[in-house]
């Protein structure tokens, strides 16, 4: 897939979806995949046009998280099918009129054809909706295409509803909204080594994209290293057992891969959350953290021998 630098043109017909596209969950895969479907009956090539921070986040909405990173993003665009993607500084763009907008558009992408959702808005502060934007294009001569909403077990998918989701550790229903399970993707720093002195060595990541962080608590989870895939528990959280007194504890995603004894210090490894086990607590011992993981790292073994392919659901 090919990423567009700012600025840069295209010279071939193309068909556009429009949109931040934080999290690429199922309502906007509907939106790409009847991009990609456009582009191929039309014997064109299809591509996205988004920006490069979310606009809420630069919009200064308050404890704003993002589902997915920029990189993130593309691999889910390139795996949708999609040929090119281009992301935008929204400061270039923000106080553009709904007019001036799709001026950009048309002389800057010369798109055959344009796709957003029902909700999509644009403009200087949001002014415009789908309607208009349908009028400004299609007098340029513009097929514009507008994506209904999908619903999932009875919500209404949007990026909204998957971080609230992930607030309160139901990452079941954030995985069927999503399509595919949450997770974080960072490097391995060194911790106090505290779980291979209680005898089951841990991973320490830290998250300092912006991501949005799930609900304090322990998860049964699946670990991505070096193209394999192993079960795992992770403890989200500042580790209140170990951090009294401590003033202002990092947040800290401290995972316990089973069945897996390697050093992976300065790696990246992705942690997926796919069910809660528990909140995060304070307990009165080390023996009786000890007892409580490995309650914990014999529930997940149960779950992944069980349920969880069950409960999945379609992946992206």
């Amino acid at each position: 897939m090919e990423i567009l630098q700012n600025g840069e043109s295209l010279s071939f017909e193309n068909v556009l979806a429009l949109g931040d596209f934080d999290g690429v969950h199922k309502g906007h895969q509907k939106l790409l995949k009847t991009t990609v479907d456009i582009a191929a009956k039309n014997g064109v090539r299809s591509g996205v046009y988004t920006f490069r921070i979310n606009t809420k986040k630069l919009l200064g909405v308050k404890n704003f998280s993002l589902l997915t990173t920029e990189a993130e993003k593309n691999e889910l665009f390139a795996s949708l099918g999609l040929d090119f993607v281009c992301a935008d500084d929204f400061e270039a763009v923000k106080d553009f009129s709904p007019e001036r907008f799709c001026d950009y558009l048309v002389r800057r992408f010369s798109p055959s054809d344009v796709v957003c959702g029902e909700n999509f808005t644009f403009g200087k502060n949001a002014s415009a909706g789908s309607d208009r934007l349908v009028k400004l294009l299609e007098a340029d001569g513009v097929r514009v295409h507008i994506v209904p909403s999908v619903e999932v077990d009875g919500l209404c998918v949007s990026s909204t509803a998957v971080r609230r989701l992930i607030a309160d550790g139901d990452m079941l229903t954030a995985r069927r909204l999503l399509g595919y399970p949450y997770f974080i993707r960072t490097k391995v720093v060194h911790g106090a080594e505290l779980g291979r002195k209680l005898g089951f060595p841990t991973v320490n990541q830290l998250e300092y994209s912006g991501k949005a962080i799930p609900k304090f608590g322990v998860y049964a989870c699946k670990c991505g290293i070096g193209g394999k895939t192993y079960d795992g528990v992770v403890n989200v959280g500042i580790r209140p057992t170990v951090s009294e007194g401590k003033e202002n504890p990092p947040v800290v995603f401290e995972t316990h891969i089973l069945d897996f004894n390697e050093d992976l210090y300065g790696k990246d490894i992705t942690v997926e959350f796919y069910k809660m086990l528990r909140p995060e607590k304070k307990f009165a011992s080390l023996e009786e953290l000890r007892e409580n993981v490995l309650k914990n790292i014999g529930e997940t073994r149960v779950y992944f021998a069980g349920t969880a392919e069950k409960e999945e659901g379609e992946r992206i």
